[in-house]
């Protein structure tokens, strides 16, 4: 069973202890709970993979204090060097997790066999005590059931991972909501390749290259068609399958069009079962209609939708009742971190889309299923 620690000294102690035995402690970032292993430990974190029931294709992103640190794990030439220090500079302690090629002490199962390696430095102090006291760098994923909405507080673990052997730091509430952004380093293309949306945009980085005359060169592009389906094909990053952060229940995507004409009846939603999770009151004529209703950010604030998203997901599962769950495309919403939050979100409804006319009280299931967020905002 799960042991639940607050913050303290001893705590961090006793927490360093197990994971330097080979044992798994869940641990707050400023993004989501993680659960951590020894990276330097093949067998430690092959137990990740066991307790959440993750495909080994999926990779593990490392924690660790500082720069110099993660320069101890992989490997960068010069001019990758000086690209990786910048960047840490600015963006660490942060949410950006960079992706370069693993050094050898890196056992392949944290790669997923791919040969890179994605380190970050967290900023929750909780995070930085721990890994202070444990002197090893430590392979972390959500600390979640593989698939589950992440956790955002220790209670959200307990849930998914209580019936482990695992220690648990309770550090609150994240402040983020969402997971770290990953960026591939590439210094023959030049260009910073963002592998995964999240905590830091795209915007951010681009606009701190340029701001730098040694990096003016790079160009920070983003993949657009990152969604997979099968758990057998390896991955560079995490969290790109189409299926993730998902609700026990079935989920879509709320799209508004001016006109709906269904195929059939049968493609009508049962909103007396739906919850309904809305942003900036864009359904809000639907909330008496509907089982539940939440409003991620009444007045249209990306950073809070950010931030409530996974706790909103996580309460919707548990509405009694439920038949399923309805999310607000915000994919046009104009926001330099709109992109992350969907992604979560397109992710959670794997693709999945319902129609809903204009002040009408008729959703539709769409037929099909896309693997394309790019498709979101014009489909």
């Amino acid at each position: 069973m799960a042991e639940t620690l607050l913050p303290s000294s001893q705590s961090y102690a006793t927490a360093a202890e197990k994971i330097r035995n080979g044992g798994l402690v869940a641990f707050p970032t400023e993004t989501v709970y993680g659960l951590g292993a020894n990276a330097l430990n093949a067998e430690s974190v092959l137990k990740i993979f066991s307790y959440k029931g993750r495909p080994l294709t999926d990779p593990v992103i490392v924690h660790i204090l500082c720069a110099d640190d993660a320069l101890e794990l992989i490997e960068l030439d010069e001019e990758g060097v000086l690209l990786f220090k910048h960047l840490a500079s600015q963006f660490w302690p942060g949410p950006l997790t960079m992706v370069a090629k693993a050094k050898p002490i890196i056992p392949s199962l944290v790669t997923a066999e791919t040969g890179f390696v994605g380190v970050r430095s967290p900023s929750h102090p909780v995070a930085r005590d721990f890994l202070a006291a444990a002197r090893v760098p430590v392979a972390a994923p959500s600390a979640n059931r593989f698939g589950h909405v992440s956790p955002t507080c220790a209670e959200h673990v307990v849930a998914d991972l209580g019936q482990h052997p695992i220690i648990v730091l309770d550090g609150g509430k994240c402040q983020v909501g969402i997971e770290s952004t990953v960026a591939k380093l590439d210094t023959v293309a030049k260009q910073v390749v963002i592998l995964r949306r999240g905590g830091i945009s795209q915007t951010a980085i681009a606009t701190f290259l340029e701001s730098v005359d040694a990096l003016k060169h790079y160009s920070v592009v983003a993949i657009k068609k990152e969604s997979h389906t099968n758990e057998n094909d390896s991955s560079v990053a995490p969290g790109t399958l189409l299926t993730h952060y998902a609700p026990n229940v079935d989920t879509y995507l709320v799209k508004v069009q001016d006109s709906v004409t269904p195929l059939s009846m049968a493609h009508c939603i049962d909103l007396s079962k739906a919850v309904l999770i809305d942003f900036r009151g864009q359904l809000q004529w639907l909330s008496s209609s509907v089982l539940a209703y939440r409003d991620m950010s009444v007045t249209g604030d990306m950073e809070a939708a950010a931030n409530v998203l996974f706790d909103l997901l996580r309460w919707s599962e548990n509405v009694a009742g439920v038949g399923c769950v309805l999310l607000y495309d915000l994919s046009m919403s104009s926001h330099e971190h709109t992109e992350a939050v969907h992604d979560r979100m397109f992710r959670a409804a794997s693709g999945r889309r319902a129609l809903v006319a204009r002040d009408s009280l008729q959703l539709y299931f769409e037929d099909s299923v896309s693997t394309d967020q790019s498709s979101a905002s014009t489909h």
